[in-house]
């Protein structure tokens, strides 16, 4: 017994030399975490890009709405996925100006002058105009020329391209992989006893063209009014539609679910202005949008197959006749659903991962506006097919 003890003493009694070593490797290890902190973590920080919200606008979702949300905010696609590149803050100091990498203004923010803009700018700094609203409501004059580096808008052509919507193909059906097509026999037309239906309650400008379209079309069908705006036509078929924290209520989404069709007229003829009429109100509720706007509605913009363009008919009535038709042909009108065996309604890549990326892209060039009220002007951007949209409306 007492030689087992000495030999177990021998292996974990240490030398001296052996507390000196332990001690060398310890301190390098305290050395190099150190060297770590001070250069490696230090330098990862300073690579962060800060964008500065100066303009907030609240009613349109695009990330962090105040300076409480921004500090828990990380940079996430619509999927809850991190952006592929991440390494940005955002702040709503205004104090943090100078300091800032990108300065976001949203488009007619009734605090914000554009003299605030042009003055001790660092000339490394980005300023990003952002709305998802038209120029019909917001347009821009020449006093905003010269001051806007990159854009955020629905137009394809902007910097970050933010629509209200997006498509992609289905996957591929394999033996390993979930098949996402749907059952191609289904009738969507069970279930909708009423033909047309149209909600509205912003911009409610009684002499505009979707109004006045909107009336002449009355004319010849039924059409389900509700919104703030509905009272402005003379008309019984209304209801209300109650809204709660920006979703309507349960009664009123099913009242929707009861129409074979969703009139998404745009509140402006602008170029590829195409809204959650389009995707939120029509598609994803499962009627088939009557479309109205400014954009061309090709396979970039919109899913093929899945609407019916107004301004593709001579008259109202011809319009009307054939709302008829598919009212009454269920073969005809399920066609308009096709598209759900090929295609689904996604999200599209969130642009704050856009804006990131951009900002640590050390090869993308510098620019700047020097003609934003063409781009983002009534007369450059908008009214587009109005003669033609007012001819067809005249003719009734």
């Amino acid at each position: 017994m007492d030689l087992v003890k000495r030999k177990l003493k021998t292996i974990f009694v240490l030398t001296r030399r052996t507390k000196r070593n332990i001690r060398i490797c310890l301190v390098a290890i305290v050395m190099a975490l150190a060297f770590y902190r001070i250069f490696c973590y230090k330098q990862e920080e300073t690579q962060r890009k800060l964008i500065l919200v100066y303009t907030p606008y609240p009613s349109e979702p695009w990330g962090p709405r105040n300076a409480e949300e921004a500090e828990s905010y990380k940079f996430t696609d619509w999927d809850g996925t991190p952006c592929k590149e991440n390494r940005c803050q955002i702040t709503f100091d205004k104090s943090l100006r100078n300091f800032s990498d990108a300065v976001l203004v949203h488009v007619g923010h009734p605090k914000f002058k554009i003299d605030d803009a042009k003055s001790n700018r660092p000339s490394s700094q980005r300023w990003v105009l952002y709305t998802k609203e038209s120029p019909g409501v917001f347009p821009i004059g020449d006093i905003a020329d010269g001051v806007f580096n990159w854009t955020a808008t629905y137009r394809r052509d902007s910097d970050f391209f933010v629509p209200y919507g997006s498509y992609s193909p289905l996957k591929i059906p394999s033996k390993s992989a979930v098949v996402e097509q749907p059952n191609e026999n289904v009738n969507f037309a069970k279930g909708k006893d009423k033909m047309a239906t149209f909600g509205v309650s912003n911009h409610c400008n009684e002499r505009g063209f979707r109004f006045s379209y909107v009336r002449a079309l009355l004319k010849h069908i039924p059409i389900s009014l509700y919104g703030k705006c509905a009272p402005m036509f003379e008309s019984n078929n209304t209801w209300k539609c109650p809204r709660r924290k920006g979703q309507i209520d349960e009664d009123c989404d099913e009242e929707i679910h009861r129409h074979k069709f969703y009139l998404a007229f745009e509140n402006s003829l602008c170029v590829d202005y195409i809204t959650e009429k389009y995707w939120r109100n029509s598609l994803e509720r499962g009627l088939v949008p009557v479309v109205l706007g400014g954009a061309h509605y090709s396979p970039e913009m919109a899913i093929p197959g899945s609407f019916i363009n107004a301004a593709d008919f001579d008259s109202v009535k011809d319009l009307a006749d054939y709302l008829k038709y598919l009212d009454t042909n269920d073969t005809a009108y399920n066609q308009y659903f096709k598209w759900k065996t090929k295609y689904k309604v996604v999200k599209y890549n969130f642009w704050l991962c856009q804006l990131c990326k951009a900002l640590h892209d050390p090869t993308k060039p510098a620019k700047i506006y020097h003609k934003l009220s063409e781009f983002w002007g009534i007369k450059g951007a908008c009214k587009v097919n109005e003669e033609r949209i007012w001819s067809i409306i005249k003719r009734g």
